[in-house]
């Protein structure tokens, strides 16, 4: 009959404790990645919220990316598009058909195909 080794006993059993270290430890790790997690919620929220509030008549608004440009006939770009909307008025707008409705301009007429006459 073969001999049974005490060595390979005594390696399982260190394997084990081993594997058990290490998934206490990767327990430990998610742990703590989970309270970093909700360190950093709780701190962006308090950040969030200050005490201030913004003055009557004061406009507060979150946009993606910076203008490329807030002058109208330079700034080509979305946000640039968007905040122009939103700053300046045209003679006309486009509604949601893209066809030209009045802005400024309460109506206009075409007497002929060159000349536009806006009131």
């Amino acid at each position: 009959m073969p001999r049974r080794s005490s060595l390979g006993v005594g390696a399982q059993s260190i394997s084990s404790r081993s594997s058990l270290r290490i998934l206490r430890l990767g327990v430990l790790c998610v742990e703590v990645l989970v309270f970093c997690g909700w360190l950093g919620l709780c701190l962006a929220t308090a950040a969030c919220s200050s005490g201030e509030r913004a003055n009557q008549g004061t406009v507060v608004f979150l946009i993606e990316t910076m203008p490329a440009n807030l002058d109208p006939r330079i700034g080509t770009d979305a946000q640039s598009q968007r905040l122009h909307s939103l700053i300046f008025s045209g003679l006309l707008q486009r509604d949601a058909q893209m066809n030209p409705q009045p802005d400024l301009a309460e109506r206009w007429e075409t007497p002929d195909p060159l000349t536009y006459i806006f009131h």
